[in-house]
């Protein structure tokens, strides 16, 4: 082999490996207040498999807009794990927060890092916010998240803490999927 197809070579396998991995449009680390843009294809969100579904009518908890109305509202807090190029697929948490903060606990850094596990937490749903409306920005994140991100679709999970737990349990239940 002479050095033009040793270089042309190395090129294209160097132009290979950055085509195959997707665009990180925030970078990595702890991510605050930010806004994730709306839904591409907004086919992607399906009405709920109970009778409880936040996108279409509900005599539990009301109807939410739908969720391309919610994305542009809400800002996140997200953190990314360094490692993360966009080359394998990361799990997904949503974490819903009792206060008005996204809520990013310091203290699963090292797990989310160590497990590749990207989290999201919308800002401005607290306690005080209609939980239609709570679940309806945490999986819009989601779908929105699968839109912009390399995530495993068997690996997502959500969570919260105190009224947030219990709307993330509802988030679960609605939307097992």
């Amino acid at each position: 082999m002479d050095k033009l197809q040793i270089v042309t070579s190395f090129f294209i396998m160097v132009l290979t490996s950055v085509s195959s991995a997707q665009v990180r449009p925030f970078g990595t680390g702890v991510i605050s207040n930010q806004n994730i843009g709306i839904l591409s294809n907004p086919s992607t969100v399906f009405p709920s498999n109970t009778p409880y579904g936040v996108f279409g009518t509900s005599t539990t908890w009301g109807a939410c807009d739908h969720p391309n109305n919610l994305l542009p509202n809400y800002n996140y807090d997200i953190y990314i794990p360094p490692t993360y190029d966009g080359t394998e697929p990361y799990g997904l948490i949503t974490f819903i927060n009792s206060g008005n903060n996204g809520g990013l606990i310091g203290q699963w850094i090292p797990v989310l890092d160590a497990k590749k596990i990207i989290l999201i937490a919308g800002d401005n749903i607290g306690n005080s916010i209609p939980v239609n409306t709570r679940i309806g920005v945490a999986w819009a994140a989601v779908h929105r998240m699968k839109e912009l991100l390399n995530i495993d679709t068997n690996r997502i999970y959500t969570s919260g803490n105190s009224g947030g737990a219990r709307t993330a349990s509802a988030l679960a239940y609605i939307y097992s999927e």
